[in-house]
């Protein structure tokens, strides 16, 4: 069996995370708390494993960059492209629900909070430093 799952966190090396980012990690984690869709399982996926009585459980842990890539590796900087890519386009579908549903925004509030993770998330591609996702 193989289980695989992105983390809601993301890593910057020098822990200077986009304010705004960082608090969409909070928000989406306190509406899938509210509605039983967890969002931050990737750090829980081995002990549940382990608990439900499977043995010989090997964790395998990757860096996935998102946005730029500081190295010389063009593979790195091509995923940390398309995988800035995927996140900046699916942020209004990723938030807007759980923003009004879960959380009981407007939806117009919901789409300003939106925008200004736009304009967040365009921060981090132009950042220098590496900013990763585990998988």
């Amino acid at each position: 069996m193989e289980l695989a799952e992105c983390d809601i966190h993301l890593h910057h090396q020098k822990d200077q995370l986009d304010p705004a980012v960082a608090e969409l990690e909070k928000v989406m984690i306190e509406a899938g708390n509210k509605t039983g869709m967890r969002f931050d399982i990737c750090d829980k996926l081995e002990g549940w494993v382990k608990e439900g009585g499977l043995v010989n459980v090997v964790k395998k842990t990757y860096e996935i960059p998102v946005g730029h890539w500081p190295g010389d590796d063009s593979s790195q900087k091509e995923i940390g492209d398309w995988n800035w890519q995927r996140i900046y386009d699916g942020l209004s579908s990723y938030c807007l629900r759980p923003k009004t549903d879960s959380l009981g925004l407007s939806w117009e509030q919901a789409e300003l909070d939106i925008c200004h993770l736009r304009e967040a998330f365009k921060r981090v591609k132009r950042q220098r430093e590496a900013v990763t996702q585990e998988l």
